[in-house]
C-alpha cells in the first residue's frame, strides 16, 4: 500500500476499514482502487438494505442510484481516485443510454 493509498485508507471509519480488510482478505490480487470501489458499492447497498429500499440488479435506474451513492460516499470520506470516479461515470454513462434507449423504444 502506497503512503497516498494508507492516507485514504486511514479516512475511513473503524468499520469500513475493516470491510475494506475483509475485501482485501477474499481478493489478495486485487488493486486499492478496486478494493474501494468495492467496499463504496457495499456501503450504499447497505444503506439501501436498512431502509427497506430495492437492489434489484436488474433495474438500471437502482444501478445507477448504487453507482451515484459509492460515488458519494468515498467524496463523503475525502477519497478522490481518478480511475474509480472515471469507472463509476462510464458505468452510469452506459446505463444512462439503455434508460433512454429503453424510453424510446417504449414511446415510439
Amino acid at each position: 500500500m502506497t503512503t497516498e493509498e494508507r492516507e485514504q485508507y486511514n479516512k475511513l471509519s473503524e468499520l469500513d476499514r475493516e470491510e475494506y480488510d475483509l475485501i482485501k482478505k477474499k481478493h489478495p490480487n486485487w488493486s486499492h482502487s478496486q478494493i474501494i470501489t468495492k467496499l463504496g458499492v457495499s456501503v450504499e447497498i447497505g444503506k439501501r438494505l436498512e431502509k427497506g429500499e430495492d437492489v434489484n440488479p436488474d433495474d438500471p435506474s437502482i444501478l445507477a442510484e448504487i453507482l451515484k451513492g459509492a460515488k458519494d460516499f468515498l467524496i463523503g470520506v475525502g477519497i478522490f481516485i481518478a480511475d474509480v470516479f472515471a469507472a463509476i461515470d462510464e458505468g452510469l454513462k452506459y446505463i444512462g443510454n439503455k434508460l433512454k434507449d429503453f424510453w424510446d423504444w417504449l414511446w415510439d
